[in-house]
């Protein structure tokens, strides 16, 4: 007799969720939903390694494929093309005081583009794979542009967050 609602008032109440355990689900939905659709910022930050490491092979391809002494110049122009690989590839995993400080365009979807489309045109050559790999660098290059003024915040980076108060542009949209 301690209670005074009958079985029946019970029963209903009891079938909706509590305040509780809907912001439960609705959390839970949210990591499900990032899980399966990550993040603009986080699908920008894996495409920016993968171009990355995709440079760092292409330029193993020109150097070995540079046997002559007259190919000279593509044998530079590899190396350069693996050691700025690694360097993209490095600022992609984590965040350098002294990379912001002293490159700040490397630091934003704008300036990252910006390298990006410069590579591509520097991949430019007689073959249609070059062609086409450099395609892809431009026009990855105008999507990283454009992610500057459609996606809110900073590049993220793969081994955390960026820290509070750290620059990095993203105009938000």
């Amino acid at each position: 007799q301690g209670s005074t609602s009958s079985p029946s008032r019970r029963a209903s109440s009891s079938s909706r969720p509590s305040t509780a355990s809907r912001g439960r689900e609705a959390h839970r939905g949210r990591i499900m939903a990032d899980c399966v659709f990550p993040s603009r910022r986080r699908c920008l930050n894996l495409w920016g390694t993968f171009l990355a490491l995709l440079m760092i092979m292409s330029g193993c391809l020109v150097c070995a494929g540079a046997t002559q002494i007259s190919q000279a110049r593509d044998f530079m122009l590899g190396i350069y093309f693996v050691g700025f690989g690694l360097f993209a590839t490095v600022i992609e995993f984590k965040q350098f005081d002294n990379v912001t400080k002293w490159f700040p365009a490397l630091d934003v979807y704008f300036g990252k583009g910006v390298c990006w489309v410069f590579w591509g045109f520097l991949l430019f050559a007689g073959s249609i794979e070059w062609q086409i790999l450099a395609f892809l660098f431009l026009a990855s290059g105008v999507v990283f542009m454009l992610a500057e003024f459609g996606v809110d915040g900073g590049p993220l980076h793969l081994l955390g967050e960026r820290p509070a108060g750290s620059g990095g542009g993203g105009g938000g949209g």
